[in-house]
């Protein structure tokens, strides 16, 4: 048969829909190791990478090893492709992935288009990244092990998925996306990171997933995005980080709530500006606790045995109903402006509580700490607090500040700084009240 003649068929074959491929029972399309060595597909070559230029369902019969480094296992060049592992491994040569040259063009375990979906199997020893899909990807039940990258994909669903020993991220997205019921552990960058790079598509949302012992942050976001109910721990810099200063009303603000954050070895959380953080629990990290810019609002959290502050505020912020125990620095430190209100700040290195010019500080107990209980730093207000038993100051005010209705006792230095007396207080033992 002539060259000329085997192309005229194959047209046919593509243009009629004749041309024969391996089909379960369903109409799912079969791809193996015996099949990616001749085509497994009409449009496929022999060899890697199978090519999946139709939509439709795909399923895994066999393992697939890739021995060139610079070459993908599927590509997918067309949207709506579902690929089911079926249980199988795809595998590259890459042990470990520093081994094949770092990362360039190739090498990936799976590489595709926009609205693709990969699914139970596991992805190891690429140079390039296990998944790098595009826009709407699905990616669920895969373990994704010991390539350069995890998972990269511009916008989609990631969950319940086991992402771990990476050289690089073990996630990466870009534009929009759900993070959820994930394990994702020591990896050598930062386990969870949300990009800037373009224009967001739709919310960045990161829930409840286990993040350990990562080289880099557990989570780091440069946008807007909701963190919430995440167990976050043990990485080699902080649990949750993100430099941003999100502006009100105009980009979606950062939401932090639920999360238990301990261990980190560079800090906690560790926010921008106008940051949403609720209840969350930060423990044993080397550095802050939390530490948010201006403009945020931080209530019911609980923070306990960090090296550093309990929690740090940026101006304009407001501290409320936390409670803060033996922080290696002071337990709460606020900026000029800021709400500091019904906390509960205990047994801190330095003050409790310490804030800059203008801060309300209102009903908070704050006992045991190693200098003062209460600190304002100028004009402001503090009214309806309790300090017991600091070693210093209970309330370390200046002439400037208005204060009402507190109660100091069993402090170390009697109750007046800088000449102000302590007028309507209770005083308790240490001074004679005017």
């Amino acid at each position: 048969m002539s060259v000329r003649l085997s192309h005229t068929l194959l047209s046919l074959c593509l243009v009629f829909g004749l041309a024969p491929r391996a089909l379960g029972a369903t109409g799912v399309v079969e791809l193996s190791q015996a099949c990616a060595e001749s085509g497994c597909t009409p449009t496929d070559f022999a060899g890697f990478p199978i090519n999946l230029s139709q939509p439709g369902s795909y399923r895994l019969t066999s393992n697939l090893q890739v021995e060139n480094p610079d070459l993908d296992a599927i590509a997918i060049s067309v949207h709506g492709v579902v690929i089911d592992l079926g249980g199988f491994q795809i595998s590259g040569p890459c042990t470990p992935p520093a081994n094949c040259g770092g990362v360039t063009a190739g090498g990936n375990g799976v590489i595709g288009l926009s609205d693709s979906t990969v699914r139970n199997g596991t992805i190891v020893n690429f140079k390039g990244n296990g998944i790098n899909l595009i826009e709407t990807a699905h990616i669920e039940d895969l373990i994704i092990e010991r390539n350069q990258r995890g998972v990269q994909i511009y916008s989609g669903h990631i969950q319940r998925s086991l992402i771990q020993k990476n050289t690089g991220l073990g996630i990466a997205i870009v534009t929009g996306g759900i993070v959820e019921h994930n394990m994702i552990l020591r990896n050598g960058g930062t386990g969870v990171f949300l990009d800037n790079s373009t224009p967001p598509v739709g919310e960045l949302i990161v829930r409840s997933n286990l993040i350990q012992k990562n080289g880099g942050h557990g989570i780091e976001t440069q946008r807007g995005a909701k963190i919430i109910g995440n167990s976050i721990s043990d990485n080699s810099l902080k649990g949750i980080r993100s430099p941003i200063t999100v502006t009100l009303n105009v980009g979606s603000l950062i939401s932090v709530e639920r999360n238990a954050v301990y261990r980190n070895q560079t800090g906690g959380i560790d926010l921008g500006a106008n940051a949403q953080l609720v209840d969350n629990a930060t423990c044993s990290n080397q550095g802050d606790g939390i530490k948010a810019g201006a403009g945020s609002r931080v209530e019911g959290n609980f923070s306990d045995l960090n090296t550093g502050r309990g929690i740090s505020v940026g101006d304009g912020s407001a501290v409320l109903e936390c409670l803060v125990r033996a922080s290696g620095s002071t337990g709460i430190s606020a900026g000029d402006g800021c709400q500091v209100r019904s906390n509960l700040v205990t047994r801190s290195t330095l003050s409790g509580i310490s804030t800059g010019a203008g801060a309300e500080i209102a009903d908070n107990v704050s006992n045991d700490n190693q200098v003062d209980g209460i600190t304002v730093g100028g004009a402001g207000r503090a009214f309806g607090n309790v300090t017991v038993n600091n070693d210093r100051f209970g309330l370390g005010l200046n002439a400037s500040v208005g204060y009402a209705e507190n109660n100091s006792n069993g402090n170390g230095t009697a109750e007046t700084f800088s000449g102000v007396s302590m007028g309507t207080n209770v005083c308790g033992g240490n001074v004679t009240c005017p």
